[in-house]
């Protein structure tokens, strides 16, 4: 051991080392200055730590952010002399850019997160980790229709008529309408993702379940090629893990078509499951309604109209994930600017229409679980930005009595780490088996 000088003069090789040590201290301490910028900017709820696994999720991807900006929200009206049809095909010019871009930021997302976040063999999906969730092998499901057209008339009966289900080879596209099944008003297409039910399949003991989704996309957009994106592989993995045929519902969208369109194209996509049934192969009284963010507002709306029904069979379960449940909060990222306040009240002013935006239909987390709603599993991300009332619909069916499971994900409204996304995505297919079991 070295003595220091008996004038007091540091030790060299020490004072290097506190040299060192404050010059790490200074970069840690702007590094956290920087990144809670970040989440500033990003209005998100405060919490999420700089060395957390969302926190280096994160970090990625408003890096890639940056780099991929986003295209501009369509006009949610007409504009001053631009006619209907102008404006009209205006919102699909805009709605397909933010699914091209929705789909092109996923992959930009999966290919840095391999190496960024240091996921062994796998990416951003949640079925890709090792160890994780694993899809069936695409053998192993059959798609025996991809695409099926639908029509709704309002107060008239929807869908193909009871046995008519349209048939052919994986990859046909069948359209009733164009058969001249029913008028071509009112289209609504859906996609079906069916399990292997051969011998020693999932669902060859029986009739197997249903799940009918409703994709997010803040109520305009997620439809077209960017559900058949994103949401094919999860009704895949679904279809292999529950045994389930898997109902994807491409619903009307607003500002073009606002509530209650969405809700009845929901219930008509239950309706018509339940009436094809024999010929899907699928337990009617195992119908599982699912929803992501938007969706799951629609969803939660489709279900409270439903239960008030008589003469049909009671859902089996609910699935929400995210849902916005009360769109009379902004969350902190639309109440962050007026800018942001000001585009997502012309959103939910499409929406809603002349409909309070508090309805029981519309913010359902504001009122009163009705007795009638169904068994329910509930995910919210702990530091959602966007949509409100998750948490509160599901104290909400708990104070009701109705059987509930609630879980609560290190996560923001679209973004967590994978290795989160995946006890998410198992969180949420166990619960689908636990409803399917009839919530015991």
């Amino acid at each position: 051991m070295t003595d220091a000088p008996a004038d007091g003069t540091p030790i060299p090789l020490v004072e290097a080392a506190a040299e060192r040590l404050a010059r790490v201290a200074a970069a840690e301490a702007e590094a956290d200055a920087a990144f809670t910028e970040l989440t500033r900017a990003a209005a998100l709820p405060e919490g999420i730590t700089r060395n957390s696994r969302l926190g280096d999720a994160l970090l990625l991807v408003e890096r890639l952010r940056s780099a991929l900006p986003g295209p501009e929200l369509p006009p949610m009206l007409p504009r001053p002399g631009q006619s209907d049809a102008d404006w009209r095909a205006a919102v699909a010019e805009a709605r397909t850019a933010h699914n091209a871009y929705a789909v092109s930021f996923q992959s930009a997302v999966r290919e840095r997160g391999r190496e960024a976040l240091g996921v062994p063999g796998g990416g951003i999906l949640a079925w890709e980790l090792e160890p994780g969730i694993h899809p069936p092998a695409p053998e192993d499901i059959r798609i025996d229709v991809d695409a099926i057209r639908l029509t709704r008339s309002f107060g008239e009966a929807s869908g193909a008529a009871d046995g008519d289900v349209p048939g052919g080879a994986a990859g046909d596209i069948v359209d009733a309408v164009d058969a001249g099944a029913c008028p071509a008003a009112w289209t609504t297409s859906i996609r079906i993702q069916r399990p292997d039910l051969g011998v020693g399949g999932p669902a060859a003991a029986g009739a197997a379940p249903a799940i009918v989704e409703l994709h997010g996309g803040a109520f305009w957009m997620g439809d077209g090629d960017c559900l058949r994106a994103l949401g094919d592989p999860s009704a895949r993995y679904l279809a292999g893990r529950l045994g389930a045929v898997v109902v994807t519902v491409d619903y009307h969208l607003t500002p073009e078509h606002g509530y209650p369109t969405p809700v009845l194209d929901a219930i008509a996509a239950i309706d018509w499951v339940r009436a094809n049934a024999a010929t899907l192969g699928v337990d009617a009284g195992r119908i599982l309604l699912a929803g992501t963010s938007s969706g799951g507002n629609v969803a939660t709306a489709a279900a409270i109209a439903d239960g008030e029904r008589e003469g049909v069979p009671p859902l089996a379960g609910v699935v929400l994930t995210a849902p916005a449940l009360d769109l009379t909060d902004f969350g902190t990222f639309y109440s962050s600017t007026p800018e942001r306040r000001t585009a997502r009240a012309a959103l939910l002013d499409a929406y809603t229409g002349a409909v309070d935006a508090g309805a029981p239909t519309v913010s359902p987390a504001r009122h009163p679980v009705p007795a009638t709603f169904p068994p329910a599993v509930v995910v919210t991300s702990a530091f959602d930005e966007v949509a409100a009332g998750s948490a509160q619909w599901a104290a909400g069916l708990a104070d009701a009595g109705i059987p509930v499971r609630h879980g609560v994900f290190e996560m923001t409204h679209t973004l967590g780490h994978p290795h989160d996304e995946a006890d998410m995505r198992e969180y949420l297919a166990a619960g689908m088996e636990w409803l399917l079991a009839g919530a015991r």
